[in-house]
């Protein structure tokens, strides 16, 4: 399977999310109980690469998380709305990479960058087993 074929350079998918309780760090800081979290970040950016490149995948075949990285910019807080935008930039092999921004009413408050895998299901789960001795 030749991913360029089914996959389309520049396509961008965005989340609007308010941030919520669960999207700050204050369950591991109480001086940062009011901040959008890096991890809250991280998760967006997943969430929506997932859904950008998944659905277009022969059944039995999904995408793995290879790398992130996600720098924080500047502070959004409890209540703010925030637009993560996931823009898929590069194919390469089973490879795809993607960048991210993130942003709030005030400018930005993130980017990063993600690498995944396309892999089949059972190729996965036999490295599951090899590892697991199996």
């Amino acid at each position: 399977m030749d991913l360029k074929d089914i996959l389309s350079l520049g396509t961008v998918k965005r989340l609007v999310k308010k941030v919520s309780t669960s999207d700050t760090v204050g369950n591991k800081s109480e001086a940062l109980e009011e901040f959008l979290s890096t991890a809250a970040c991280l998760e967006a950016m997943t969430q929506l690469a997932v859904e950008l490149l998944d659905p277009k995948l022969p059944e039995g075949v999904i995408s793995v998380g290879i790398m992130s990285h996600v720098e924080n910019l500047a502070p959004a807080v409890l209540g703010d709305d925030v637009v993560f935008t996931v823009s898929l930039d590069n194919v390469e092999g089973n490879r795809v990479f993607f960048s991210m921004t993130a942003s709030d009413m005030y400018g930005p408050v993130a980017k990063g960058s993600q690498e995944r895998a396309v892999v089949h299901v059972s190729a996965l789960e036999r490295k599951v087993a090899e590892r697991q001795g199996r």
